[in-house]
């Protein structure tokens, strides 16, 4: 008796939520490009404008934010057929930053809600399943930014931000979606992502003495164990909470800043987890490659090998595009054209890097939000 076994290929794609704020003809849509090529595949279009995107577990939809008309909706997307199959209503409330992330089994999704000026601030629960959507959920304090998922436990994590400087940490259980504060963080804390182990969360925090600082929390005892402190963007300057991607082994945080608010000083830092420094810091603004860009958002590769970022070309959005960057040599290597405002990004779990084979692992990516328009 003969028995064969057909494992179904994930392809290595990219999905890139594009806008045209910038009204350059365009059009809004999830670019999807090839992660082996770097070619864009195809443009699925969008009557709304896409914000942030992640990818479930097995790689067979994607989930996308979007707002029109003064509401925010979470599009479905076939990662076969790459069409938008469902588009359901979360909030009225004239969103401007709605994140997302996923539960590790894929059946939960969070959405952030806030609009900067006006209550409340929180966030939804949104069943894949059923695509239906639980009430708002308010924060204590603060309008949320950043959001990550933990890979052990499936607990998802908060960032919030406050026109006084002040943030926050806080822990959300997907099964009894309660908010439970974790602890205070000095300065607006934007990014955060959750170490492999589950034990440790990164949380990016700007601050108004022109630093960006990396907080190191244990999430067990909610405190702050360390942090690390280097020039960076000031207050004022282009917040975009989805600036952090974790390598899969978790020794490698890598940070998307920018200094002094001036395109083309865009940075992209790699940080040392286990020695808590900042070790290189590599240049993604102001070369031949990004032509003066503004990065948004970053992603890493499962196999740790590329890291993405969304680079807006402020003076010329028709060259906005992802820029491609190796995390062996850390170098800048290559780019894809995304024209319009490239936000967020999402890589398929069975991505695999040019030359290297690898089955379909389960995968969450470091979570993206929209960029404040008003720093544009």
């Amino acid at each position: 008796v003969f028995f064969t076994c057909l494992l179904q290929a994930v392809p290595n794609r990219a999905y890139v939520t594009v806008t045209d704020d910038t009204d350059i003809g365009v059009g809004n849509s999830i670019t999807v490009f090839d992660t082996l090529t770097n070619k864009v595949v195809t443009k699925i279009p969008t009557t709304k404008e896409p914000f942030d995107v992640v990818i479930s577990p097995d790689g067979q939809k994607a989930y996308v934010t979007e707002t029109k008309d003064d509401k925010i909706f979470v599009s479905v997307i076939d990662t076969d057929t790459n069409t938008i199959t469902s588009s359901t209503e979360i909030a009225p409330n004239n969103v401007e930053i709605p994140a997302i992330t996923l539960s590790l089994d894929g059946k939960t999704a969070l959405i952030t809600t806030s609009n900067l000026s006006t209550l409340p601030h929180g966030f939804h629960i949104f069943n894949t399943e059923n695509n239906t959507v639980s009430g708002i959920f308010p924060l204590v304090e603060g309008f949320p930014f950043g959001v990550a998922t933990n890979p052990v436990n499936s607990l998802f994590y908060i960032t919030s931000g406050s026109n006084a400087n002040i943030g926050g940490l806080y822990r959300i259980n997907p099964e009894n979606p309660s908010l439970s504060s974790l602890l205070s963080i000095p300065n607006n804390s934007t990014s955060v992502a959750v170490s492999p182990d589950g034990i440790t969360a990164y949380v990016l925090s700007h601050g108004i003495d022109s630093l960006v600082r990396v907080y190191f929390v244990d999430v067990a005892s909610s405190t702050i164990i360390d942090n690390i402190a280097f020039p960076g963007i000031n207050n004022g300057a282009i917040i975009t909470p989805k600036q952090l991607a974790l390598s899969p082994d978790g020794s490698r945080l890598y940070v998307v800043y920018v200094l002094n608010n001036n395109p083309g000083s865009g940075k992209l830092g790699v940080i040392n987890t286990q020695t808590r420094q900042l070790i290189d810091s590599i240049a993604i603004g102001g070369t031949t490659l990004t032509q003066n860009g503004i990065p948004f958002n970053c992603s890493i590769s499962p196999d740790g090998a590329f890291v993405y970022v969304t680079s807006f070309i402020n003076n010329d959005a028709q060259k906005s595009r992802v820029i491609v960057v190796n995390t062996a040599q850390n170098l800048v290597t290559s780019f894809v054209s995304t024209p319009g405002l490239p936000l967020g990004i999402a890589i398929t779990p069975g991505s695999a890097t040019p030359g290297i084979f690898r089955n379909a692992v389960k995968y969450l990516p470091v979570k993206y939000m929209k960029g404040i328009r008003k720093a544009l």
